[in-house]
């Protein structure tokens, strides 16, 4: 009776395409291992990493993964990502992202007057006779003002500054450009 089991666990480990010492528990072993590490692999993948724009200002030192995951389950909790929703999700002490918003409401707010008289001040334009219109000042990082645009146009490093810096934007939205459409096309 032995013999004949035996015999009948040979032609089921040979049909598996194992032989009857041992391998079929080796083979389910190796498979179990190749199982973990794909799922480890996938896992992995699936993991983003995150990192900030290069012209990003993030305040009090924030990591950029830890930003980014928590803007992906904000996004993934509520099936979409607001600015008014970001800043209540960050409100608790222990939100990853609570240290990138200024919480002292005087402060803030003063910060956000100084934000609106920037637009403001990159708002106006004034109209030549022509018919066109230019910007009535320029920001020059170095001055870490606006200065009047006949300024800047008359000084060389003003203009080098400001032709820098004009450059740069369009670098920034060209290849902004060029990620959507790289995304719209894998996205095909």
């Amino acid at each position: 009776m032995e013999l004949e089991q035996a015999r009948q666990a040979r032609k089921v480990g040979a049909r598996r395409g194992l032989d009857w010492w041992g391998m079929e528990a080796w083979g389910k072993a190796t498979q179990a291992r190749f199982n973990f590490n794909y799922s480890l692999t996938i896992f992995l993948m699936a993991k983003k990493n995150y990192v900030y724009k290069k012209t990003a200002f993030v305040r009090r030192g924030v990591k950029a993964q830890d930003a980014g995951e928590e803007l992906e389950r904000i996004s993934k909790e509520h099936g979409e990502i607001t600015p008014p929703l970001v800043v209540d999700e960050a409100r608790p002490d222990e939100s990853p992202i609570h240290e990138v918003f200024e919480w002292d409401d005087y402060v803030a707010a003063e910060h956000h007057r100084e934000h609106q008289a920037r637009q403001l001040i990159r708002s106006i334009e004034v109209v030549k006779p022509e018919g066109n219109t230019e910007p009535v000042f320029i920001h020059i990082h170095s001055e870490q003002a606006y200065l009047p645009t006949k300024t800047v146009v008359n000084d060389v490093d003003f203009f080098a500054e400001a032709k820098r810096s004009a450059e740069k934007r369009l670098q920034e939205a060209s290849a902004s450009l060029n990620q959507l459409k790289s995304i719209a096309k894998r996205g095909q």
